[in-house]
């Protein structure tokens, strides 16, 4: 599928920031835990998690993601009809199978996350006092010949209640539970009283001694309370002479998220990803370690990975070698000046390059995308779910991905490096000078 139309409105836009959210939380539950889903059209399942260990936070992060997404689409049939045929049957299948399985148009947190949203423990009932026990019911007068003759199969159809909650199965459960069923026996009816000579003469039975079973009855009430008496005797006096059992512990993992080295930490922020770039004072400054000089940068639409495949505007740029474990952090910025959009006229290079900035960022294991925008009197990072900005690497090209890239837009490049920084496709006074599509796919 393709987003290069323009969209018709606000209402199209938004189920295209939804369904691309959508698509990188199921990407990511997909990494974290193998095959819980089944194939959704072009959307194939996971068959397994990915190596890396994923901390519970970023599942409860994907999640939200996933759920979020698919929710709105649901809600907004219409708008998700808008963005095509293979997405909206994506989405189709995806809220299929989450109803069939979950009664919802997403899976639960607590799939995923045992614990995370339990619910709380049913009060436990007050049990009657011993010394009042309540009167048995008198017991049901038996059925004429005939209704109890007929009693079986009206009762086999009857649904059976399951007790507990419900639980969700996946679709390998359902199918070994559909090919159980075919091999069961069905259970037989219930059976009435013989029928004996004198019923068939039409004569009446004696009355039941009423006398005999109320005296059985008593007998049993109370041999019933002595026994719960000596019960909870034993169990007090075990407690006083050994005191209280061990506590079982909680099962749900309690996993910190991942944080970045103390040295690549911003100052009052979570994560700062612009940390090498607070320090050039100007482009070029320093030195660039050969192996990340920038060269042939492109734009366009490309397939984004981290949406699962579908089409994304991207901006790329190639570095002296490829980027890998022995590579030291740095950042490197697509500075984005739109159409007829002013850019802050001081302040270091950073700062005064564009008014959107896609910033992608090396930690020294990993890539991390993030965005940055100029309000017009100050920089900020936006943490709603249209910000997303991907960025995947194959060789030496580095490819950032972001929606909001559209025609007219410019744009320049700054890589930065605790070493030094340098620009590319940038003027003198750090205005972007390339132009946004201009080049073909990678």
């Amino acid at each position: 599928m393709d987003f290069t139309d323009s969209v018709s409105g606000p209402d199209q836009a938004e189920a295209h920031r939804q369904f691309l959210q959508f698509l990188r939380g199921l990407r990511e539950l997909d990494a974290a835990l193998g095959r819980w889903r089944p194939d959704y059209g072009r959307l194939p399942a996971a068959q397994t998690a990915d190596q890396t260990p994923t901390t519970e936070a970023a599942v409860i992060a994907a999640h939200r993601r996933y759920s979020e997404g698919l929710r709105y689409l649901a809600d907004h049939p219409e708008a998700t009809q808008s963005l095509g045929g293979p997405a909206a049957d994506d989405v189709a299948a995806a809220l299929a199978d989450a109803h069939i399985r979950f009664g919802a148009p997403a899976a639960p947190l607590e799939w995923f996350v045992p614990g995370a949203a339990s619910p709380a423990p049913p009060t436990p009932p007050t049990p009657p006092a011993p010394s009042a026990p309540p009167a048995p019911p008198a017991p049901p007068e038996p059925p004429p010949l005939m209704e109890a003759a007929g009693a079986g199969g009206a009762e086999a159809d009857l649904p059976v209640a399951v007790a507990g909650g419900r639980i969700a199965q996946s679709p390998w459960e359902v199918e070994r539970a559909a090919a159980g069923r075919g091999t069961e026996r069905t259970p037989p009816g219930r059976r009435g009283p013989p029928v004996s000579g004198r019923r068939d003469r039409g004569e009446d039975e004696p009355p039941p001694r009423g006398s005999g079973r109320g005296f059985a009855i008593a007998m049993g009430l109370g041999a019933l309370v002595i026994g719960v008496i000596i019960v909870v005797a034993l169990v007090l006096g075990a407690r006083l002479a050994f005191g209280p059992g061990p506590t079982a512990a909680a099962t749900t993992p309690t996993v910190a998220p991942a944080t970045l080295p103390a040295s690549d930490l911003p100052t009052g922020s979570a994560l700062n990803v612009l940390a090498p770039a607070t320090d050039c004072s100007a482009l070029p400054t320093g030195q660039v370690p050969a192996a990340l000089a920038l060269s042939s940068p492109a734009s366009g639409l490309g397939a984004d990975p981290e949406a699962s495949g579908y089409t994304n505007p991207y901006v790329s740029v190639h570095t002296g070698s490829a980027v890998g474990s022995s590579t030291r952090a740095f950042s490197l910025v697509v500075a984005v000046l739109p159409y007829q959009a002013t850019p802050p006229a001081s302040g270091t290079p950073i700062n005064r390059a564009g008014t959107v900035q896609l910033v992608a960022y090396w930690d020294g294991t990993a890539w991390h995308g993030a965005l940055r925008s100029w309000s017009g009197s100050a920089w900020t990072f936006p943490t709603g779910a249209g910000s997303e900005v991907d960025v995947a690497q194959a060789g030496t090209q580095v490819t950032v991905f972001w929606q909001g890239l559209v025609s007219g837009d410019k744009y320049g490049l700054i890589l930065a490096t605790s070493t030094g920084c340098a620009g590319l496709e940038l003027t003198s006074a750090y205005v972007p000078e390339e132009t946004y599509g201009s080049e073909s796919s990678p």
